[in-house]
Formats: structure tokens, C-alpha cells, sequence
């Protein structure tokens, strides 16, 4: 059976929704978070996260949200 992911048309093309995890890379007690959001591919969706926040956050990963 094929994967499904959660997507959505986009203007260029279909998007994609990405769970990006993450930790501060300064403070190793912050531990890690995440968060979702929309992007064409997992490149797309790490150059979103990093230049809307650039606040020394260190990803961990990347990848789709499975539907």
C-alpha cells in the first residue's frame, strides 16, 4: 500500500505538511520541540523554519505528516 501524506494544492504545485524538530543549539537544556508547516519538499520546508526564526535553532528533522 502506497504512503499517503497530508498535502494541499499550492501555486506551485502541491505542498506538503512537514513536522520540523528542533532544538536550541546554544542551551542544551531546552531539550527539543516541533512544529508543522506547509512546504513543497523537506528543503523548502528547513529554509522556511530557518529564515522565518533564525534564532539559533538546531534541526533535528524533517519530515511529511503522514495522513
Amino acid at each position: 500500500m502506497r504512503e499517503r501524506f497530508v498535502s494541499k494544492p499550492g501555486r506551485h504545485g502541491t505542498l506538503y505538511l512537514f513536522r520540523i524538530r528542533y532544538t536550541d543549539a546554544h542551551d542544551p537544556a531546552f531539550g527539543e520541540d516541533a512544529i508543522r508547516l506547509w512546504a513543497y519538499d523537506a528543503d523548502h520546508a528547513e529554509q522556511r523554519f530557518v529564515e522565518a526564526d533564525d534564532e539559533g535553532w538546531k534541526v533535528l528533522s524533517v519530515e511529511r505528516v503522514r495522513a
